[in-house]
């Protein structure tokens, strides 16, 4: 076992630890604009409430495509959009 970690996943000598496993989920650039674009309607309360629902529709699509990795997102935006009232 020379040069190789004893945990699968942690690089010798890592200082950070573990990745998380956002970086195993499968990313494209699409993706990667479409959470872009949905943060700054979802992170602005005196946004438009139809923008910030559209906007959590759009991050749980992405997370759906991530399929188990996006579970815990898709949990997220049903609890976020029950608090919102739909």
């Amino acid at each position: 076992m020379h040069g190789s970690s004893p945990c699968p996943g942690i690089a010798r000598g890592a200082r950070h630890g573990p990745r998380p496993p956002r970086a195993s989920a499968p990313r494209s650039a699409s993706s990667a604009r479409t959470i872009d674009a949905a943060l700054p309607a979802v992170a602005t309360p005196e946004g438009d409430p139809r923008n910030r629902r559209n906007a959590l529709a759009a991050i749980a699509g992405v997370a759906a495509i991530a399929g188990d990795l996006g579970a815990p997102v898709l949990v997220l935006v049903q609890q976020i959009l029950g608090m919102l009232g739909g």
